[in-house]
């Protein structure tokens, strides 16, 4: 039997495992299969000071909330923006020393809390000794307002990016872990469950690489993680929506180190009960994507963002579509409804 990407269909009771999932895989499919697009806008955001842009957003309590920074470097702030008919606005409320946030509402004794997180730059308050480093930072908050004067009550180690965590029930969780650098390389996806919020900081320590993404983020040619993390209606069934990347030359080609970087937006579904990917796909791409400016950041490649599509919040609509937001070429933020390849692994629920 040939290798394919797709581990078990929803129509048979036994999973087919290949020995790898693979970045050809991946774009094969997206070719042979692309997807069913609706909409697909850059959403209008006004107001910002000259030079600004704002990308990587969240949203939550009716506002939108983005990464902002100079569009010739990346020292990053998140700012809440509210619509006013014409557009999003700043609204005043911003999280200083804060890259690519995310909020979700969990439920804690029965009360609803929201549980936000940002990659912050600087000194980490376990490891200062290393001196500055990125590190992701977790706030749980009545009100979204509170973020700015709350401290935050939990950490990842060091470079570590990208780590959501998903609750199941009010006494069960699960976070996938981002590891870069010396454990990671360029990016590789964990796992670990735990059954209290405040147990978050040793779970991410103890997280373990899901082993049918090894040979995807090989740790030096192919990058990428997940940004979302939600349940499915399926018992075991984890939804999960980030991006696969990696590096080309001028002529296409996928190389370990070149001029130009391709950020895709992916999904995937994971099975907490066997730990096994059960289905991985590409979402989309940035030419599903409406043309715009790319940031260029200095002593780069002027299209070195040109094919970067980053994927941050998944909002499924109910009705066989699902709503994505993201940053587009780090200076926008795009909204996509499309088909949502989600419901076909319930529908066997």
């Amino acid at each position: 039997m040939s290798e394919r990407l797709l581990l078990s269909s929803p129509s048979e009771s036994k999973s087919i495992v290949p020995s790898t999932i693979r970045i050809e895989n991946l774009l094969q499919n997206y070719e042979a299969s692309p997807p069913k697009i609706y909409e697909s806008r850059i959403l209008p955001i006004r107001d910002l000071p000259e030079g600004f842009t704002v990308y990587n957003p969240a949203e939550g309590s009716s506002m939108l909330l983005g990464r902002v920074e100079h569009k010739d470097d990346e020292n990053s702030q998140v700012w809440a923006f509210h619509n006013d008919g014409d557009g999003w606005k700043p609204n005043g409320l911003r999280i200083p020393n804060a890259q690519d946030p995310h909020l979700k509402t969990v439920m804690i004794d029965g009360k609803p809390f929201y549980l936000f997180d940002g990659v912050r730059v600087g000194k980490h308050p376990k490891y200062e000794s290393l001196g500055n480093v990125y590190y992701t930072a977790y706030w749980c908050v009545k009100n979204i307002e509170d973020i700015p004067t709350t401290e935050p009550f939990a950490y990842t180690p060091p470079f570590y990016k990208d780590t959501p965590v998903v609750q199941y029930e009010e006494d069960a969780w699960g976070v996938f872990p981002r590891p870069q650098g010396e454990k990671g390389g360029r990016g590789v996806v964990c796992y670990k469950e735990f059954k209290r919020l405040d147990e978050l900081s040793t779970a991410i320590e103890e997280a373990v690489r899901i082993r049918d993404l090894q040979h995807l983020f090989d740790k030096e040619t192919v990058w990428g993680g997940f940004k979302d993390a939600f349940p499915l209606r399926k018992e075991g069934l984890v939804g999960l929506g980030g991006h696969v990347s990696y590096y080309t030359d001028e002529s296409g080609n996928i190389v370990r180190q070149g001029s130009l970087r391709v950020y895709n937006v992916a999904s995937a579904v994971y099975n907490r009960l066997t730990g096994r990917i059960e289905e991985m796909w590409i979402e989309l791409t940035t030419e599903d994507l409406p043309d715009c400016e790319s940031k260029i950041l200095p002593n780069f490649h002027p299209d070195n963002l040109r094919r970067v599509a980053f994927g941050t919040v998944w909002d499924r609509l109910g009705n066989g579509r699902e709503r994505i937001l993201g940053g587009l070429r780090d200076r926008h933020v795009f909204e996509v409804v499309k088909e949502d390849r989600f419901e076909r692994w319930e529908r066997a629920a």
